[in-house]
């Protein structure tokens, strides 16, 4: 039996995180023994080892891990080869636009589906929509092997959690750019700053995300305003769909 969907929305080349989604569901906390109720014969509790031994052999039962996202080609390949060979387990991925892809989750929800174990990139959506929706489940716990907890190996030295309740783990930052150019069509002079976009001559030969999702289509609306080339990012992404761009 599969943890609650969207339970963790964590790095796909983690493989001390990854199968923790495919072990049995967690059982409820045991009360600390008292003087009154301690016993000597007490059962340890179980290494971390142990622990990650558990998790391999339940995920083995399964066969594989389901993986939902927008990971490319190199990652898939790269990723799913290199976690194939260590751990014998295969990997499942459906890809698919960040808005797409949660909105499935919901879907499946409802229908009593559990069929994914871990879910990549989707930040936004995870915190406005997952997160609401109750589909995220803190995992703090559920990190295992040393070269996961050890926040030496991490940037800045720690982990970097999305939120207070650890549900989300950000475990990756890269420059993306909300706008390519074909420079076929568009010289690199041409492009100054977010207003020249709005220019006459580009209309009807631009297209981008929708806007009023999550993902790319919520940086593309963000990124003017954040760059502070444009005072409000609202009116200028009401020019830009007015007249410019084709939403998709």
């Amino acid at each position: 039996m599969k943890k609650p969907i969207a339970s963790y929305l964590i790095p796909a080349f983690l493989a001390a995180v990854m199968l923790a989604a495919c072990a049995a569901p967690p059982q409820p906390a045991t009360p600390a023994p008292t003087a009154a109720s301690a016993s000597p014969t007490a059962k340890p509790v179980p290494s971390s080892s142990d622990r990650w031994d558990q998790i391999l052999a339940a995920a083995r039962k399964e066969e594989k891990v389901v993986i939902y996202g927008a990971a490319g080609d190199d990652m898939r390949v790269q990723v799913g080869s290199a976690f194939t060979k260590k751990y014998g387990i295969e990997i499942e991925w459906v890809i698919g636009r960040t808005n797409e892809v949660v909105q499935r989750i919901i879907s499946e929800r409802r229908a009593g589906i559990y069929y994914v174990d871990v879910l990549t990139d989707a930040t936004s959506s995870a915190m406005n929509v997952l997160k609401p929706a109750g589909l995220l489940k803190p995992f703090e716990s559920d990190l295992i092997l040393p070269e996961v907890t050890d926040t030496t190996k991490w940037f800045q030295g720690k982990l970097w959690w999305v939120d207070k309740e650890k549900s989300h783990l950000a475990y990756a930052a890269s420059p993306i750019p909300p706008f390519v150019i074909n420079t076929d069509v568009m010289k690199r002079t041409e492009l100054q700053s977010y207003r020249d976009i709005l220019a006459p001559k580009w209309k009807d030969i631009m297209i981008m995300d929708d806007p009023t999702t999550g993902g790319s289509g919520g940086r593309a609306r963000a990124s003017p305003f954040a760059s502070g080339t444009v005072w409000s990012s609202s009116p200028w992404m009401t020019m830009l769909s007015a007249g410019t761009a084709s939403a998709v």
